[in-house]
């Protein structure tokens, strides 16, 4: 366990030099110069707007948390599962957001509950995440640009699809080949307790009612990302309707999350700065455009304080460790 903590430490590290070398390229392509011109003319209080939206967010997301611990009947004190919660966001910058299995392990650090039966919580956040992503973006490609029967066929197959594979997974004749195989598989044979416990663990949070809440949830602090990024846009005096920027965002954001980069830094930037060049928009505005909108997510003072909670909880997890 402690290993894994190393591990999730160094990426961490690792992912912000990353995020420095991306900001860095943007800066060098954008022309800081002028840049920083387009910041100056940049309107203050969209951006504010944009930060509070940006706190929303967060908010969902834990709610989301919540619903998660409620499911698996884990009861702990909510100032405890909020400053867990704002710990692991801290790893959501890891490629698939894995590293916010760090919650789990401080779950059991701090609550005693078993790791295997919280660390399912990453792979159903995630779930939901996207399912909540693809209906919103679906939904604005609908309301902006209109569509014929065969797309709505589309998107109803690729939804059903989802929750077909939903219902498989938590079947009994579906769990009784899992374990069987998890059985035969002589790595895996030795964790195979762990494994059934986490699979059972899924399966509780995948309940129909439960996973339809999160996708709801999901829907819900998507739309105020969306909202993040349309203000920014607003500060730059860019006029994009909302349909639009909703589409744009969550096809950007689907997009780059394929490349399972590290919060998909660097493909997320370079999609938008592709996006508005191709709109006639210049290179400077849009670099500040997804600068910015990064920051607001990633920088805000709620994000700033889960990574001072995260710096803490280590530093504490060290002395024990001492």
């Amino acid at each position: 366990m402690r290993g894994m903590i190393h591990d999730l430490w160094k990426k961490f590290l690792g992912v912000l030099v990353f995020g420095i070398v991306v900001t860095v390229v943007v800066l060098l392509i954008g022309n800081v110069s002028q840049m920083e011109v387009a910041v100056v003319a940049a309107n203050g209080g969209d951006l504010a707007l944009a930060a509070l939206f940006s706190l929303l967010i967060y908010s969902g997301r834990f709610l989301k948390w919540q619903i998660f611990l409620h499911v698996l009947h884990v009861d702990v004190p909510r100032p405890m599962s909020l400053r867990i919660f704002l710990c692991g966001i801290s790893m959501g910058i890891t490629p698939g957001k894995l590293g916010e299995v760090l919650k789990s392990y401080l779950l059991k650090l701090e609550a005693g509950v078993d790791f295997s039966r919280t660390a399912p919580t990453v792979v159903a956040e995630r779930l939901t995440g996207v399912v909540g992503c693809f209906l919103l973006c679906c939904s604005a490609f609908v309301i902006s640009k209109g569509t014929a029967w065969y797309q709505v066929l589309a998107a109803a197959a690729a939804v059903s699809c989802v929750l077909s594979g939903i219902l498989l997974f938590r079947s009994s004749l579906f769990a009784g080949w899992f374990r069987r195989g998890v059985a035969y598989l002589p790595f895996l044979r030795r964790k195979q307790e762990a494994i059934a416990e986490m699979y059972d663990s899924l399966a509780e949070i995948l309940s129909p009612g439960g996973f339809l809440l999160c996708v709801f949830i999901s829907i819900c602090y998507w739309s105020m990302e969306c909202m993040v990024f349309v203000f920014v846009l607003r500060a730059f005096s860019v006029q994009l309707p909302l349909t639009e920027a909703v589409l744009s965002l969550t096809a950007l954001s689907l997009g780059s999350g394929i490349t399972f980069l590290p919060g998909s830094i660097g493909a997320l930037e370079g999609g938008m700065i592709g996006f508005f060049a191709y709109q006639g928009i210049s290179v400077a505005t849009a670099g500040c455009i997804a600068l910015l909108h990064r920051f607001l997510l990633c920088g805000s003072m709620l994000g700033l304080a889960h990574c001072c909670c995260f710096a803490l909880i280590v530093g504490f997890c060290k002395s024990q460790w001492c």
